[in-house]
């Protein structure tokens, strides 16, 4: 989920201020970061809305230009 990266450094935001306000564990926000695991649907739809971003674009990052 390398857009979810993407969007969290945009916002200047770290792993561990993003994972405080999902109340969840850092690591867990390295995990979705890195594609080691996903959110499910209800959290993708959490994370996006926090982002004010659709969740495509947590799951695809933008291409280079």
């Amino acid at each position: 989920m390398m857009g979810l990266k993407y969007v969290r450094k945009k916002a200047g935001m770290t792993q561990k201020q993003l994972a405080d306000a999902l109340h969840v564990d850092t690591n867990t926000v390295a995990r979705w970061e890195r594609g080691v695991i996903l959110p499910k649907v209800d959290r993708l739809q959490e994370i996006a809305s926090y982002f004010g971003v659709t969740i495509d674009e947590l799951v695809n990052p933008p291409k280079e230009e």
